[in-house]
């Protein structure tokens, strides 16, 4: 679609340019049009022309791949999944975080479907739908969807999939627009809550994107009470856990660093590299996230270091 426009621009197609501009009203750097255009991100406006149907077969088979892998080698699903966000999922209405899952719970109802499957089952959905919604953010970061392949089937990929985690959620907020990726943004701080630093930039500061977010938190906290605090306790937890890899508070510095680029550059990439070191809380499983920025944005530097890391997990595999 961009190209589209930039060669209507190019070619002065007057014919094409006006259609563009009564599909589009652009107020304040954000853009108006029916639900699905005011929904999705403009670069991604025609997702809603098929665009799913636009990534590669590989994509797909990866994806198909990835759901008979993980019903084979986690019969009894994944350990994040089946202990936490499975159960959190079906009972998203009650008090979904005494399960464990520091997820806001707006965000759960949406898994309901597959959290009521057998646990082998959900797991398997849920990585198969990481698959596809990570090859269609590396699109939205502007590389190739292919950058999924080295990213997720790795080492950081299997951990993901090993425990059947949500780091797709905020990489799905990358996707939509006017303010409606602020919700998703946060559902997993440690990985997406700076990019909106940079999206709100490109609204012009408008108030107008901040209401989407605003007013599913009002919603929530009518629904659920003060969540937020339940599941600040359970973060506060996981911040002494064992598994817990994050370099905070030494990496500020570095971190503060790549916030103030991904806001002049207005860089959803860079906010994303900035967010684990500014979190006292990363795991990693979201390593996945890194590796996908890398191999979309700078493919010829992180794509062979990708798949020396995919070798060296087929080593050990194969002989320990």
């Amino acid at each position: 679609m961009p190209a589209v426009i930039y060669q209507c621009i190019l070619n002065n197609s007057n014919s094409k340019v006006s259609d563009f501009k009564h599909r589009y009203q652009k107020h304040n750097g954000i853009y108006y049009g029916i639900i699905s255009d005011y929904l999705i991100a403009p670069e991604d406006a025609d997702m809603k022309a098929g665009y799913f149907s636009k990534l590669p077969v590989v994509v797909w088979g990866f994806a198909l791949l990835v759901f008979v892998l993980s019903i084979v080698s986690l019969p009894t699903g994944g350990r994040d999944w089946r202990e936490d966000i499975m159960p959190a999922s079906a009972r998203f209405w009650d008090a979904p975080w005494l399960e464990g899952c520091p997820i806001p719970p707006y965000a759960l109802p949406g898994l309901w479907p597959i959290a009521k499957m057998p646990a082998a089952v959900g797991t398997a959905a849920n990585n198969a739908i990481a698959v596809i919604v990570f090859a269609l953010a590396a699109r939205r970061l502007g590389g190739s969807s292919w950058a999924v392949l080295p990213a997720l089937a790795g080492p950081f990929g299997w951990t993901m999939f090993r425990q059947g985690q949500l780091d797709w959620l905020p990489l799905l907020a990358l996707l939509l627009a006017n303010g409606w990726e602020l919700p998703l943004l946060v559902t997993k701080p440690q990985v997406g809550l700076w990019v909106a630093l940079p999206r709100w930039r490109a609204s012009g500061y408008s108030l107008r994107w901040l209401l989407p977010g605003l007013g599913v938190l009002a919603l929530s906290l009518i629904v659920w009470g003060f969540w937020p605090w339940a599941i600040l306790h359970d973060y506060t937890r996981l911040f002494t856990a064992h598994h817990n890899i994050s370099t905070w508070p030494y990496m500020i510095p570095v971190g503060l660093m790549l916030v103030w680029f991904s806001w002049r550059k207005q860089s959803d990439a860079l906010a994303l590299l900035a967010a684990p070191l500014l979190f006292p809380y990363y795991n990693i499983n979201s390593m996945s996230v890194i590796a996908l920025v890398s191999a979309a944005k700078w493919p010829l530097i992180a794509v062979p270091v990708l798949i020396g890391l995919d070798v060296q997990l087929v080593w050990a595999a194969l002989f320990g």
